[in-house]
């Protein structure tokens, strides 16, 4: 096992998880006066994206156990119970329609089932704002652009030529994926930008290696290096909602030199050019929330706040273990955010605000012709 680090950032998040697992504890023991606190049940089960035999069913069935084994006062079978497809819809539908508020059933809420409540896909038959985060797992996600193509459009934009060169090709899944919120943020800074439909996640590396697009949205580990393996660089990031307002602080410490959205568009502003519609900003941070988003933990409102304390609990200790042990691949690919840290990140994705919303689904109608039902 890896020495745990003793100094910086990784003892101040030790410490802070720490003081979260006291607190929660104290909490719990003055709700009761110091006798017999709450008792997680001995089974629960964790709704999750499917399919069973799938990355994402892989995923949720070792999580689970990982999870499970960290609640007090003794472990919880928790069960992975894989349902419809990869973006979660299906399981957030079920998690909406039949979870009751008693610590029993949670939900491992993907990114793409918030995005597609975001923009009013009909599937989506939840509202996932009232859901209480027990953890979130993130994922660095950023623009990888091709090195040639991004340098002719960034000369062509500060040098405001007229004659400007061919619109950049963005490899996305499809208008209703969260992808899609790139483009939104290549216009914000001035890029002409070319949707390219039917890259999946699968083919979206391959497809910018080949030159067949120029730019693509991606996440995962080891971005940087991916990048530089297919001659591409990363251009923006995805900003940390749960670093605070502060735009240098919230960049992705697995990214730490690649700047996020805000600081591109500050960049611009400083420059002379016209600051964006706030509302279009934050639709494009909204978008991009849920594509860094791998999952949210989730209780169904309503939950006992004994309850969904300890479930938190458990969180932070399976936090701090992987913290100690280097978050070994086992149990989670992606950074593991107990607490606040965990509910900033999630609201980012499931609880925009309204007129942000709307914004995000106009420009959806108007440039990529897709509009809810």
């Amino acid at each position: 096992m890896p020495v745990p680090a003793t100094t910086g950032p990784a003892l101040r998040r030790r410490v802070w998880l720490l003081g979260g697992l006291a607190a929660a504890a104290a909490a719990l023991s003055s709700r009761h006066g110091g006798h017999a606190m709450a008792a997680l049940p001995a089974a629960a089960v964790l709704l999750a994206p499917g399919p069973e035999d799938s990355s994402q069913g892989r995923w949720a069935a070792s999580f689970a156990a990982a999870l499970g084994r960290r609640t007090a006062p003794q472990p919880t079978r928790l069960e992975p119970q894989p349902l419809g497809g990869a973006d979660g819809v299906t399981a957030a539908n079920r998690f909406a329609t039949s979870a009751a508020p008693d610590g029993r059933t949670l939900l491992a809420m993907a990114g793409a089932a918030a995005h597609a409540r975001m923009i009013g896909d009909g599937r989506a038959r939840y509202e996932p704002s009232a859901w209480l985060p027990v953890c979130g797992l993130v994922q660095p996600t950023a623009l990888l652009v091709r090195s040639p193509a991004v340098a002719a459009h960034l000369v062509a934009v500060r040098r405001a030529e007229n004659a400007t060169p061919a619109p950049l090709r963005l490899g996305l899944p499809g208008p209703e994926a969260p992808e899609a919120a790139a483009l939104l943020a290549l216009e914000l800074l001035g890029v002409r930008a070319q949707p390219v439909f039917g890259v999946d996640v699968a083919a979206a590396e391959p497809a910018l290696a080949e030159g067949r697009v120029d730019a693509i949205l991606a996440s995962g580990a080891n971005l940087a290096a991916r990048a530089r393996a297919i001659g591409a660089e990363p251009w923006f990031a995805a900003a940390r909602a749960e670093a605070g307002p502060h735009a240098a602080a919230r960049r992705d410490p697995a990214l730490p030199g690649v700047p996020s959205l805000a600081e591109r568009i500050a960049l611009r502003v400083a420059a002379g050019v016209a600051s964006p519609a706030a509302e279009m900003v934050l639709a494009a941070d909204a978008g991009l929330a849920a594509a860094r988003m791998h999952a949210a933990i989730v209780l169904p409102a309503l939950t006992p706040a004994d309850l969904v304390a300890l479930w938190r609990h458990a969180a932070a200790r399976l936090a701090e273990e992987l913290l100690e042990d280097g978050a070994p691949e086992a149990e989670t690919a992606c950074p593991l955010l107990p607490g606040t840290e965990a509910a900033a990140a999630y609201a980012a994705a499931c609880a925009v605000p309204e007129p942000v919303v709307q914004a995000y689904r106009g420009w959806l109608a108007r440039r990529l012709d897709w509009r809810g039902s």
